[in-house]
């Protein structure tokens, strides 16, 4: 198992090593779509900011009333 490791390290290493022509850069394609990630990130960071406004309303309402509890 851990010498199929090593090759398989290798390998990524040595493709990562790759170098492309200008032809090749100017075909690749891909990447502008609108992802699931992209969406889902999207409503976390909506939802991350009306719970911070909540969190603000609340201690506003608790310190105008006093009630801390």
């Amino acid at each position: 198992m851990l010498p199929q490791l090593f090759m398989a390290i290798f390998t990524l290493i040595s493709v990562s090593k790759m170098t492309l022509t200008n032809q090749e850069l100017v075909a690749i394609t891909g990447g502008a779509g609108i992802t699931a990630a992209l969406i889902t990130s999207i409503v976390k960071a909506f939802n991350s900011i009306i719970d911070f406004g909540r969190m603000i309303g609340s201690s506003i309402r608790r310190s105008k009333t006093k009630n801390y509890c």
